[in-house]
């Protein structure tokens, strides 16, 4: 089935906030659709998001926040067929200047979007791997430069996220570590044992180790040692 439909959205509504109703077409309709505004502007209503963006975030929330209507119904009619039909409404109802309306434009004549098919889709495949395969340096520049790029935003990402690492990143990073030296040399239990019985300097204050400092913080002495080896903590550290 495919429609015109009118959504309104009943908090607005209720509080007398418009706009209250977005208009649209929908092609081979299923009832779990509830509208799709393009519109990348912002509102006072959508705060910092775009009014597509808000729009699927309440969706998502409460979709029983949108009430749907279907103005027509078409069984035999193309999708630009359809895309004009709405565009007539939108025009009909001036959609776009008007403060009750989410649209903030009228339909595109021409503009559709259908979904590809099996043959499509393979005939874009093999289009691609031809054109790949007939300039393979470009290829191989390209991948260099995305690889290039992946690592530079990755290693960014990183830095911010060890700027204040949570209870599994350290976790983690101990059990790395663990591993590491386990691989390098083996587990040397002597000195792990001498670790432990090592003074330590917590926020201006010295323990004589690590399990004495867990019992005045409460703090697992696991991470208090982990806390003393990582630089973020100045004021966590081991005395000789």
């Amino acid at each position: 089935m495919n429609i015109l439909y009118k959504i309104t959205y009943l908090p607005h509504l209720k509080n007398q906030t418009p706009p209250y109703y977005y208009v649209g077409s929908k092609y081979n309709y299923d009832k779990k659709y509830f509208g799709s505004p393009s519109s990348k502007q912002k509102d006072w209503y959508s705060e910092d998001l775009t009014i597509c963006k808000w729009w699927k975030q309440k969706i998502k929330n409460n979709n029983d926040d949108f009430y749907l209507e279907i103005i027509s119904e078409y069984d035999e009619i193309s999708p630009n067929q359809l895309v004009e039909e709405e565009k007539k409404i939108h025009m009909e109802l001036n959609v776009k200047n008007s403060k009750e309306y989410f649209n903030k434009s009228v339909a595109t004549s021409g503009w559709v979007s259908v979904p590809r098919t099996d043959d499509t889709k393979k005939k874009i495949s093999e289009i691609t791997k031809n054109y790949w395969d007939k300039n393979s340096q470009k290829a191989l520049e390209r991948r260099n430069e995305l690889s290039e790029r992946n690592r530079k935003i990755k290693s960014k990402e990183l830095k911010e996220k060890w700027k204040n690492p949570t209870d599994k990143m350290l976790d983690n990073y101990e059990r790395f570590v663990n591993m590491a030296k386990s691989q390098k040399r083996g587990k040397d239990k002597s000195k792990r044992k001498q670790r432990t019985t090592q003074k330590i300097f917590c926020c201006g204050i010295i323990y004589e180790d690590a399990v004495e400092a867990s019992k005045v913080l409460g703090i697992n002495p696991v991470n208090i040692r982990r806390r003393c080896r990582l630089e973020q903590y100045t004021d966590w550290y081991y005395l000789e």
